[in-house]
């Protein structure tokens, strides 16, 4: 999880080279149509798992969690950030840990004990600084619009998708798989509608790097380890990983884009590490 949060604070990175070529839907379709075919050849010659046929009850189950965790999730994220701000998302999408240990001690009577809670503030602290700067003049403009209740709305879904992973029968691997193929052909639709001749030819070779970055690296290795940690550690504990997305992106954009870092950045990641050892712990 701690390798696969690199690769998530990566595609951030690579999505900026998308994002004036490449619309959402056909992002979406083309990231996860690759991921697919990849993943797929990989267990063809790789087999780490046993081959599983999928039974009549674990259908509806793989169809909710491939039209929620990988489809649904993306694209409202994509629309939600046509009418909010990066800041305010970002600190919808840092409730994700706080929301899935809610969501399952509520719904699905999940343990969940006060250090745990002690974890997942310390770390949303974190989360809150890096994205803020603790800047008044930041946090005192935050209002919520209808991109801040669509960003929400994705998080929730990415919640119930973690949640309702951890009951699927069909191994980790397969499962990813599985969510990635329904991904492209849910989305696949909307990226005809895109009427993709009219924008492919002007895509550039460094945003279809992006896009296959995106597909392998963050889809193929991250979520694959996501659905093992899920089963072996849990949805709660694994969420926790994301907070370490943020405090990452951060040292990207240091490193690869030349931003400066400040001091009060290294004792927000501080802050966010502590929590998922808490966690951990």
């Amino acid at each position: 999880m701690f390798i696969s949060t690199w690769f998530w604070a990566g595609a951030f990175i690579a999505g900026k080279y998308c994002a004036p070529y490449i619309p959402p839907f056909a992002l979406v379709f083309m990231r996860f149509l690759i991921a697919a075919v990849v993943l797929k050849a990989a267990l063809w010659v790789f087999p780490i798992e046993q081959k599983y046929k999928i039974q009549k009850e674990d259908i509806k189950l793989q169809i909710l969690l491939g039209i929620i965790g990988m489809f649904g999730y993306h694209v409202i994220f994509f629309a939600s950030l046509h009418y909010t701000t990066a800041i305010n998302a970002s600190i919808i999408a840092a409730s994700n840990p706080m929301l899935t240990v809610l969501f399952g001690a509520l719904i699905f009577r999940q343990y969940m004990t006060k250090q745990v809670i002690i974890g997942v503030l310390l770390s949303f602290t974190g989360v809150f600084m890096t994205i803020t700067g603790l800047k008044w003049d930041v946090i005192k403009n935050l209002a919520f619009n209808s991109g801040d209740l669509l960003m929400l709305v994705a998080i929730l879904l990415w919640c119930t998708f973690l949640l309702l992973g951890k009951k699927s029968r069909i191994p980790p691997i397969r499962l990813t798989l599985n969510n990635f193929t329904i991904a492209a052909l849910v989305s696949f639709p909307f990226f005809i509608l895109k009427a993709p001749l009219s924008w492919l030819p002007a895509v550039t070779p460094a945003a279809w790097i992006a896009v296959v970055y995106m597909a392998i690296c963050p889809s193929v290795f991250s979520y694959c380890v996501l659905q093992i940690a899920v089963k072996e550690i849990g949805a709660q504990r694994a969420s926790v990983f994301a907070n370490f997305v943020p405090a990452f992106s951060m040292i990207l954009a240091v490193l690869i884009l030349g931003e400066n870092f400040e001091i009060i950045k290294l004792l927000t990641m501080v802050l966010i590490v502590a929590g998922v050892i808490i966690c951990q712990k």
